[in-house]
């Protein structure tokens, strides 16, 4: 099944790609200065000041692993011939003593703390490498599974496509929805739907589009509600 899921994503995250810059692999794009910036996010949502009190927020922290998952494949595709069985692999054999900067990382003591493994993630990302172990590792001790991160990810490319399909790179696309940022209202729609349905990202899709119907009508701009895309189920 996770072999399946991996080949999946492989292929969302290539279409998604392409839809941005159809010449997206020789372009080259700082895919791990993405997973940086995005490490740094999840950082925020776990927390990390010792100056105050902080309460991780998991399911926004996720959500920062999902986005972090996209940039990774991007990463994967461009530099491995075979990018499914590259990460089959380390699923399958996972490193659990990780070398940085001359010192090991234990991926199994149980006191290394989650914000460790986040600068691990960071660093490595930071110096031009992506384990998979690193972060199926963070994956376990927040309590995400891989069809966790497969549902969470085909939500988030079918939110991608959906931006881009409404000039979120012309720069005319409404992020902020009555008030939230997109990805909550995706959260939410996510909830409502069967994620193991054949048709789960048209159905996903088509209800965002309902909902950003209603985001362009409050900005005034009923002529582009009117011409909003819809996919058939």
């Amino acid at each position: 099944m996770i072999a399946n899921q991996i080949a999946a994503m492989l292929a969302l995250q290539g279409r998604m790609n392409s839809k941005v810059n159809p010449a997206w692999q020789s372009a080259g794009y700082a895919w791990l200065r993405a997973v940086v910036i995005e490490g740094g996010e999840a950082m925020e949502h776990y927390g990390w000041k010792w100056w105050k009190k902080q309460t991780p927020d998991l399911e926004q922290f996720k959500i920062e692993l999902v986005d972090i998952w996209h940039f990774a494949l991007s990463h994967t595709l461009c530099t491995t011939p075979d990018a499914a069985g590259a990460i089959m692999a380390e699923i399958n054999s996972p490193q659990r003593h990780i070398t940085l900067d001359n010192k090991i990382w234990d991926l199994d003591d149980e006191e290394q703390p989650m914000l460790s493994k986040i600068d691990l993630l960071i660093g490595m990302a930071a110096v031009g490498r992506f384990s998979v172990s690193v972060f199926q590792s963070i994956m376990d001790e927040c309590g995400m599974t891989w069809d966790d991160l497969y549902t969470g990810y085909v939500a988030k490319n079918v939110l991608n496509f959906f931006r881009q399909d409404h000039g979120y790179k012309s720069g005319e696309y409404i992020k902020d929805w009555h008030g939230q940022e997109d990805n909550a209202h995706l959260s939410r729609i996510v909830g409502l739907l069967d994620s193991a349905s054949p048709t789960f990202d048209s159905e996903l899709y088509n209800m965002l589009g309902l909902e950003y119907s209603k985001v362009l009508l409050a900005h005034g701009r009923a002529a582009d509600a009117e011409l909003v895309m819809f996919r058939p189920v």
